[in-house]
């Protein structure tokens, strides 16, 4: 069925995903209950792949879960998956996340990030590298994402290799920082505190490249702490109208 999606169009949902989606419970272990049938029997679902961020991974759940992973539906679900899938920690899934995540790289987004950085192996670096290669520049100066930049310089960041510190050189080092007009500060400072929050060896150099440049974001970040401290509570909410009743349960 078409459902209004505002400024963005009409989005196609099943008239099970559109009830799931829109229904209440009265309790938390009520909502599981439904989680837990929706996956085990319905894994088909839209709701199936966006419940697996809600439910607490199950081993029953596994085959399903695996199954959902391999599935040719649209990357934006697909990703939640691949990211429960990841969570098992098996090393024979690792040729699977990466080949998916390989041939949707444009479309990545939170939860494939987020899959990179909380779990990392050496073969992912080959994902990274290819995305520096042919998507970083775009996102940053055709689509003009800079918190998708910014998420893979910080996924880049963690894996602190050699390989790793290769890239973040050439981005450090890049004069201009893109061939573009994009405004890059925040990236740039983005991309100093990545390097030195994850101190090892290959990033060594690096660190001490940007040493004066960091302690310059530290003595803000200090200033900007005072000035909250000194500035909070300061606002009075007495008599201000709060709303104590019972919310139910949403998906």
């Amino acid at each position: 069925m078409p459902v209004d999606w505002g400024e963005w169009g009409v989005q196609l949902r099943t008239i099970s995903d559109h009830i799931i989606e829109h229904a209440k419970w009265k309790t938390e272990a009520d909502k599981k209950k439904t989680i837990d049938e929706i996956i085990m029997k319905h894994d088909y679902l839209r709701s199936a792949y966006m419940g697996l961020w809600k439910a607490e991974l199950q081993p029953m759940y596994y085959s399903h879960i695996k199954k959902m992973a391999q599935r040719d539906v649209e990357f934006e679900i697909r990703e939640e998956a691949l990211f429960a899938l990841a969570k098992f920690r098996k090393r024979e899934d690792i040729p699977l996340i990466k080949e998916v995540l390989q041939g949707y790289s444009l479309q990545m987004g939170r939860s494939s990030w987020g899959l990179l950085t909380e779990f990392p192996d050496t073969s992912y670096m080959e994902v990274l590298q290819d995305y520096y290669r042919r998507r970083f520049y775009k996102v940053v100066c055709r689509d003009r994402d800079l918190e998708k930049a910014g998420s893979y310089i910080g996924t880049l960041a963690s894996y602190r290799s050699d390989s790793s510190a290769k890239i973040l050189k050439e981005i450090l080092n890049r004069k201009p920082m893109v061939p573009c007009t994009t405004d890059t500060v925040t990236l740039r400072q983005q991309l100093v505190r990545s390097i030195w929050n994850n101190p090892c060896t290959a990033y060594a150099t690096l660190r001490g490249q940007i040493s004066a440049e960091m302690r310059g974001l530290l003595k803000r970040d200090s200033i900007n702490e005072a000035w909250t401290a000194e500035n909070s509570g300061q606002l009075d909410t007495t008599g201000f109208y709060r709303d104590t009743a019972t919310e139910p349960v949403r998906w």
